[in-house]
């Protein structure tokens, strides 16, 4: 995809997930939409591009909210390397279903991480934490099903487009 059109999903992801998700949550979970957008720029675009954006989205997510400095941007660059792993340079044709997958693992591991770190920090681990993390890992895999498709399509078209740029 173009940088522009990359920019804009990633600043809509995040005003989404910011602003708009949160007053209109269910039962207090909120998806975690860059994790999501990251996943799927890093399981269906070049992974130099998705390093830059998880570390971005980290680094603005770590600033806007409480909690362990650099945990966004840690877990979001694990969530690139792993994918890094399993799919290739804009693995375009790699099914939507490994995606979604991808994303309900790294969405367990994310909140389950963060369960424990906030826990170790307030020394204080209680059921409850744990089961709003899988909660919220839920509905982050909830929302993945509806939106890993869509971006796949994306990339998909783009690289189409490509190709007919470069045979013109």
């Amino acid at each position: 995809m173009t940088t522009a059109l990359n920019i804009i999903i990633f600043i809509a992801a995040f005003f989404l997930q910011t602003t708009f998700l949160p007053r209109f949550n269910v039962f207090g979970l909120v998806p975690n939409l860059l994790l999501i957008i990251v996943a799927a720029f890093a399981l269906y675009g070049k992974t130099y591009e998705s390093y830059v954006y998880a570390f971005v989205a980290g680094l603005v997510l770590d600033t806007l909210f409480g909690g362990p400095y650099g945990f966004h941007i840690a877990m979001f660059m694990a969530v690139v390397f792993a994918a890094s792993l399993f799919s290739g340079e804009e693995d375009t044709e790699a099914p939507s279903q490994l995606g979604i997958i991808f994303t309900a693992v790294a969405s367990l591991l994310f909140y389950g991480i963060l369960w424990l770190v906030v826990g170790f920090g307030a020394k204080n681990f209680t059921l409850n934490g744990g089961v709003f993390s899988l909660e919220e890992a839920g509905v982050t895999t909830l929302f993945a099903l509806i939106i890993l498709p869509l971006a796949r399509r994306l990339f998909q078209f783009e690289k189409r487009a490509a190709e007919v740029r470069r045979v013109q």
